[in-house]
């Protein structure tokens, strides 16, 4: 009994840290994609930060949209068959 109260607790530990990694994964994409929406082609960026960063920036959020793409149409064609 004791062994099984202990396993409980170990499950319990690892779904709210893997909750929690999860809620922070969600918060930091979704403050990307808003970043991302709010800044405009034409809009002057600070220029305490170099071209080379916004460049990273720009090719982070393209991978998350191009996997999130994927993932879309990957869910459309497991409903349509």
């Amino acid at each position: 009994m004791a062994q099984a109260m202990f396993h409980e607790n170990v499950i319990r530990k690892r779904s709210k840290t893997l909750t929690k990694e999860y809620q922070t994964m969600t918060t930091t994409h979704l403050s990307l994609t808003t970043a991302n929406e709010s800044l405009t082609k034409t809009e002057q960026r600070p220029s305490s930060f170099s071209n080379s960063f916004y460049k990273a920036i720009n090719f982070v959020q393209q991978k998350l949209s191009a996997a999130n793409d994927e993932q879309k149409q990957q869910f459309t064609n497991i409903r349509e068959k």
